[in-house]
């Protein structure tokens, strides 16, 4: 199998003539060339770039031997695939030698990505992972937003106690781990709650434009919620297909919906997301990209921009930019005050996060309830 990926090395910020200090160099795994037209990729580079551009105008990060070293950013963009990304944190790890790696974004990508970071003793912060087995176990992997085992929970009980559904059913991506993982938390969360799941369907990449199949077998079993914990175009057709049948249970989604994507189709469902931003951070970010790029942040490039702040705290915290300093900075340096919150890693990589779900009325996403601060699964 081919592999699209595009390696590059940006420098943000250049040292004066009389810095004689090598830069301190990052890694960011990056998406490029998305089918179904996502900005995931373009908006990850940019919040990287803009993090270390206000390290480097600011003189760079103060060590403890009382030296000055500015950030240079190692810049891996490729295809949204495993193999692609692997071959992306080899490049980062052997060609580059960087102290630490963001990235990659989803958890098909950035579980396989892991291993190769905790074998080579490379803290990595993931910005969108949600599956639990990403830092279990592992000492140099981080990750930015909550796992799938509160994510699943949240939904399986909100589908039991706010919309009072008995029976449950699923369609979901088979061949992504991150669906799958949610699937069997949700089922097996609704079930302990009550609730029976009376349908399971799946599907493949391969064939994702016609769900009438799996939603036929789905409606005979009258099921009061369906979990599409898809991409939001995935959803979209199925939500429409699911109508057209006659299928009328409430809608459930998964952070993958993309609020910038939803449709009328969507209109009456539900779906979670991170917890909503610390305001006055989030406006200075917000003028930051408007100003720069002209463009608006969305949650992948403040989840970008929150992991690239957490490392210059770790380097700070410990005066040292070496991989084990900065994975020991990340344990111990205590709450980060993030956009997307507090960031604090105590037992593992995995911080205490908020949780929001989210309803569509008349296309729009509005906050249905969020869980309070620190809330664990």
């Amino acid at each position: 199998m081919g592999i699209a990926c595009l390696g590059c090395v940006l420098v943000s910020g250049c040292p004066s003539r009389t810095e004689a200090h090598t830069p301190i160099v990052l890694g960011l795994i990056a998406y490029q060339g998305i089918p179904f037209g996502s900005t995931t990729g373009s908006a990850t580079v940019q919040a990287a770039q803009l993090a270390a551009d206000e390290v480097n105008r600011a003189g760079g990060l103060l060590l403890r031997d009382g030296t000055r070293r500015h950030i240079k950013l190692a810049i891996e963009q490729c295809a949204p695939t495993p193999e692609a990304a692997l071959a992306s944190a080899y490049r980062l790890i052997n060609q580059e030698d960087v102290a630490a790696i963001v990235g990659p974004h989803w958890s098909r990508e950035a579980l396989p990505v892991a291993d190769v970071a905790e074998r080579s003793h490379i803290p990595l912060i993931a910005t969108g992972s949600t599956h639990p087995k990403l830092t279990e176990g592992r000492k140099y992997i981080f990750r930015i937003p909550f796992t799938d085992a509160l994510q699943g929970q949240v939904l399986a009980t909100f589908a039991r106690t706010d919309l009072d559904a008995r029976r449950g059913a699923v369609l979901y991506d088979a061949s992504d781990p991150y669906m799958t993982n949610l699937t069997v938390i949700f089922a097996r969360v609704f079930e302990e709650n009550g609730g029976r799941m009376v349908a399971t369907e799946t599907y493949t990449p391969d064939a994702h434009t016609d769900f009438t199949a799996q939603l036929r077998r789905i409606a005979r079993q009258k099921p009061d919620v369906l979990l599409l914990p898809n991409l939001t175009e995935d959803a979209v057709l199925q939500a429409r297909q699911a109508r057209k049948l006659g299928l009328t249970a409430t809608l459930l989604g998964s952070d993958m919906w993309n609020t910038d994507a939803i449709t009328q189709d969507l209109d009456g469902s539900f779906f979670t997301k991170p917890e909503r931003f610390q305001p006055d951070r989030f406006a200075a970010l917000d003028a930051a990209f408007e100003r720069n790029f002209k463009s608006k942040p969305g949650t992948e490039a403040v989840e970008t921009y929150d992991a690239f702040g957490l490392l210059f705290a770790a380097i700070r915290f410990t005066g040292e930019a070496n991989p084990e300093s900065i994975r020991r900075g990340l344990y111990d340096m205590g709450p980060y005050p993030g956009v997307t919150g507090p960031i604090d890693y105590t037992t593992d990589g995995s911080p205490a996060r908020n949780l929001t779900v989210l309803e569509v009325r008349d296309v729009q996403a509005v906050p249905r309830r969020t869980l309070p601060e620190g809330t664990r699964p």
